[in-house]
């Protein structure tokens, strides 16, 4: 913590020492056309996809089986809009 504080002071004093002088970083290039084509559909997203439906089947045959007094909609909606939230979001990731 000691370290920090030493470091905000030189800041704004002003006070630097020897090496200090010496960039860290000399030079950045950034060049067009290097960045990495988005996957639009991921073998990964499809299992994760598949154990959704499979948990929304099963919840729903469940509900049937049992004579729960819910509805199964209110299990499968969450379920697709959080997985529709998350699909969205990884497809059109930076």
């Amino acid at each position: 913590m000691v370290f920090m504080y030493a470091d905000a002071v030189k800041l704004r004093t002003g006070l630097r020492g020897k090496r200090d002088l010496k960039p860290f970083v000399r030079s950045v290039e950034v060049k067009e056309g290097q960045q990495k084509p988005v996957i639009v559909f991921d073998g990964l997203l499809a299992v994760f996809w598949g154990l959704m439906l499979a948990k929304c089947i099963l919840c729903t045959w469940a509900v049937g089986y049992w004579d729960m007094p819910i509805s199964s909609f209110w299990v499968w909606l969450p379920s697709m809009i959080f997985g529709a939230v998350c699909t969205f979001l990884y497809v059109y990731r930076e």
